[in-house]
């Protein structure tokens, strides 16, 4: 009887460490950062861990401390943990586990570690900005050259266009002169014929 009870007992407890429907421990996940390498001071950063079954509660660790930071049920057999708006000490190695979400209380093998370094400034915002007052500033100067250009060119134009009709008025008129003109040349070529005429008049013998 004793033997049979320590059987059941150790069966339970075989149970528990390895899940559900005997299948054994749970494989341990595998986990991933992007972006990798150094994270600014403000940036963001995701740690992603997979594994095989569907239906788990995923927990994040940090090492160093005790507890799980935080945890996620997914829908599918990947998590995502991400970190906004970093800071210097959330730099550190992390890993991640699993276990069924309404089973026993039976986890899987810690991740390997993945690290994350937090370092640097701020993210600024002030270059894109600058960039884009720049840019702003350059096609404001190049509109407002484009319209000073137009004006001028209709100014031209317009002198043109005045210069021209004078210089037609003025060839019109030396072409067609005011017809008194012809009277008083008429006039002229008439005039020495009668001087002719009176002077030869005196000038005859009396």
């Amino acid at each position: 009887m004793a033997s049979a009870l320590t059987i059941l007992f150790l069966g339970w407890w075989l149970a528990g460490r390895s899940g559900v429907s005997g299948q054994g421990p749970y494989p341990k996940p595998s986990i991933s950062v992007s972006p990798g390498g150094v994270i600014p001071v403000g940036g963001n950063v995701t740690i992603r861990c997979r594994n095989q079954h569907l239906g788990m509660k995923f927990l994040l660790y940090k090492a160093g401390v005790g507890n799980y930071l935080t945890y996620t049920d997914p829908a599918g057999s990947e998590a995502e943990f991400p970190i906004t708006s970093a800071r210097r000490e959330q730099s550190g190695n992390y890993t991640c586990r699993y276990s069924h979400r309404t089973g026993p209380a039976a986890y899987s093998e810690p991740s390997d570690p993945v690290q994350i370094i937090v370092a640097g400034g701020p993210v600024s915002s002030a270059a894109p900005v600058l960039t884009r007052t720049i840019i702003a500033g350059v096609s404001a100067a190049a509109t407002g050259l484009l319209l000073l250009l137009l004006l001028l060119a209709f100014v031209c134009y317009r002198r043109t266009r005045r210069k021209s009709s004078i210089d037609k008025g003025k060839q019109k008129q030396t072409l067609e002169p005011d017809p008194g003109t012809y009277a008083e040349l008429d006039l002229q070529t008439l005039q020495p014929s009668v001087y002719d005429a009176i002077n030869v008049s005196r000038g005859a013998p009396q």
